[in-house]
Formats: structure tokens, sequence, C-alpha cells
């Protein structure tokens, strides 16, 4: 499995491309997952899992780089939806540096934890559609999947936004959570360019 620029340097061949792009759809979820143990964290290791987060990121920078410089042997749609999965990733990275700012000791609010788990779980259906798209699956499944639990999660971060911002008399604390369910929006907006670009791997044919 490709691990990181030491183990391939260069992508000569359609399995190599595949082998990338598999890589990537992991990272993002990976990345997703150590985001809801930071906010989940009680026990003082949250910057030290949003350094983690950081540094799957720029793994992933890498194979992005590699995927483009790579000979065109896939359709130029696999190149789109390596990039809308690397904006994911960058607005999750975004969002960690984020909740490493947010002056709140132990676990963050429950609400906010449930907005990254429901994160999460998109992008364990990218990771899922993408290695299907890898194997020449059609994620027509995914896709539907995908889009329905953004919006749901869309709605209950509305909802959340408005609980903790009127449930807190903390100036300071008020303006952090805005800016961590601004960046927590964002992720959620690129997810949805993520779908659309899994939706042209179901619409060909």
């Amino acid at each position: 499995m490709l691990r990181s620029r030491f183990q391939i340097n260069r992508i000569r061949t359609r399995a190599d491309l595949l082998t990338a792009v598999q890589r990537h759809g992991t990272l993002l979820a990976e990345c997703a997952e150590l985001l809801v143990q930071a906010v989940e964290d009680n026990g003082g290791l949250r910057n030290a899992t949003i350094i983690r987060i950081c540094h799957k990121e720029r793994e992933a920078d890498e194979l992005v780089q590699m995927i483009h410089h790579a000979p065109a042997i896939e359709p130029a749609r696999m190149r789109r939806l390596c990039d809308a999965c690397e904006t994911v990733l960058d607005r999750l990275e975004d969002t960690a540096s984020s909740v490493s700012a947010t002056a709140v000791a132990g676990r963050l609010p429950e609400d906010l934890v449930e907005a990254c788990r429901g994160v999460r779980d998109c992008t364990n259906l990218i990771r899922n559609a993408v290695l299907g798209v890898c194997e020449g699956i059609p994620p027509t499944a995914s896709v539907t999947e995908l889009r329905a639990t953004r919006k749901a999660i869309e709605t209950r971060l509305r909802d959340t936004c408005e609980r903790l911002l009127n449930r807190s008399e903390d100036q300071l604390l008020i303006v952090q959570l805005q800016n961590l369910l601004s960046f927590l929006q964002r992720t959620l907006d690129a997810i949805k360019v993520c779908a659309n670009a899994l939706g042209e791997h179901s619409d060909a044919r």
C-alpha cells in the first residue's frame, strides 16, 4: 500500500494512481476521526491529536501533487475527485485549528461533538465511495446517502449555532464558537462539492 513519498515518488502506472487515490480517501476519513477525538478529549491530548491531523494532511498534499503530475491514464474526473477530497481535508484542518484555539477546557459542548461526528460519517461515506470507484464500482448509492447525511448535519448545525450562542455569556467564547461553527459549515460545503465529484463517476458510462 502506498504510504508516503518515500515508497513511491512518481506515479507511472494506473495501479500506482489508483493506490494513491485510495490512500488519499483513507487519509480523509482518518483526519475526520482524529477531529472527533480532539473535540471529545478530556485528557489534555487535544493539541497532539490536531498535530496528527496536520501531518496526515501534509501526506495528502503530497499525494495530490503526485496525482496531478501523473500521466493521463485515467479520465480527468479522477483528478477532480481528488481535488474535491483535498478541499474537504483542508477544511478539516482549518476546523481542527479552530478547535485548538477554542478556550474550552476538556470536552467541547456535546452539540459540537455531534456535529463533528456527523462530518466523520460523511468522510467515511466518501472514503468507501472512493475505494469503490477505484475498483470500478459506481458510487450511486453512496452519493445519495452522502447528500442526505450532509443535509441533515447542516440542518442540525444551524440549530446548534443558535443553542450554543444563546447559552454562553462569555463573549470571547461566543466568538470562538462562531469561528468553529463557521469552519464546520465550510467543511460541509466542501463535502457537497465532493458528492458532486463522486456523482460524475455515478453518471460515467
